[in-house]
């Protein structure tokens, strides 16, 4: 049986959600599927109140549950997750001012009942240069000092997290097709 959890996470405007779907068209030819699962859904309009940090928590416990439970009922296959824990301690911090340290206590209380070779971490930035120069309008910021700070703390996040198969790509000497390559050759290899 195959299962294999890959958390795609990073800087707006580096390629998450296309580096996702490539995955997915990869993935989904296999016999075993890929399902995506989209974690910015969860932190759409969230305020900064105790409220819906309460929320956002919930959110990342579900996912995280949900990873467990496809394991525990042996399904097979393998999920992607666009965006999920390690957004929120960026931005939950940086943004919505509360603090998120208790998202690495929750990671670590998941991970550890997992396979540590079947859970993925793959963090994308950018020189802050770059990124505006892609800008959509849908970031957090334009400003080129905030996106430094950013970077920084994603790449701070990244040393944090518990996963133990995990890859920072700053995709600033890259193209789309060479992350995808460098992304499939470290799931695959290390599977």
């Amino acid at each position: 049986m195959l299962q294999k959890d890959i958390i795609i996470t990073g800087l707006d405007r580096c390629g998450k959600s296309t580096l996702v779907a490539n995955l997915w068209t990869h993935y989904n030819k296999m016999p075993y599927g890929c399902n995506i699962i989209r974690g910015d859904k969860m932190q759409k309009d969230i305020v900064p109140t105790d409220k819906h940090q309460h929320l956002y928590m919930n959110s990342i416990n579900y996912a995280f549950n949900n990873m467990k439970l496809y394991r525990d009922t042996n399904t097979s296959g393998i999920r992607l997750y666009d965006r999920l824990h390690l957004d929120e301690v960026v931005y939950g911090t940086k943004y919505r001012g509360y603090d998120t340290s208790d998202v690495f206590k929750l990671e670590e209380s998941y991970v550890n009942s997992f396979d540590k070779n079947s859970v993925f971490l793959i963090v994308l930035v950018d020189e802050p240069a770059n990124l505006v120069t892609r800008d959509d309008g849908l970031g957090f910021t334009a400003d080129i000092a905030e996106m430094a700070k950013e970077k920084q703390l994603f790449i701070d996040a990244y040393s944090d997290s518990n996963i133990e198969q995990k890859i920072l790509i700053n995709i600033k000497n890259f193209t789309i097709q060479q992350v995808f390559n460098k992304v499939l050759c470290f799931v695959e290899d290390t599977y």
